[in-house]
């Protein structure tokens, strides 16, 4: 599966493949540890994609199911999960120069994250083990 990394390290995503469950669990893992990291898992070229934006062990999750619907105006097809966080929390903007706060009810614990990779990596669907709001 195609992965997009941006920690804030370099000027640019950098592009990486995880063959395995087991490897992308790896790779979030290595997220938590850093400051701020933003990661995008694509199950097939670019879409459906889940993209997750992490700080220590909070996540925020945000699934795409198709380029076409997303960029034509067609159904929605933006869903974010649902947390029960209580507070603010940072996490870096798709371009990375900057921070933005998302809400305590968008916050998922990083287990919850792991396991969506998990389920996603299995079909590429929308995961079934969070509670998701669609947003577009």
């Amino acid at each position: 599966m195609k992965v997009l990394l941006f920690d804030g390290t370099k000027a640019r995503k950098t592009k990486l493949e995880c063959e395995t469950f087991e490897d992308a669990e790896k790779l979030l893992r290595e997220c938590a540890a850093k400051p701020l990291a933003w990661l995008s898992f694509c199950y097939d070229k670019k879409y459906p994609s889940l993209d997750i934006d992490i700080n220590g062990e909070l996540t925020a999750l945000t699934y795409f199911n198709d380029e076409e619907s997303r960029y034509n105006g067609g159904e929605p097809c933006m869903w974010a999960a649902m947390g029960n966080h209580n507070g603010k929390v940072e996490f870096l903007k798709c371009k990375g120069k900057e921070t933005q706060l998302y809400n305590g009810d968008e916050i998922v614990p990083l287990e919850k994250a792991i396991e969506c990779v998990k389920q996603f990596f299995e079909n590429g669907e929308l995961p079934d083990c969070v509670e998701w709001d669609r947003i577009q």
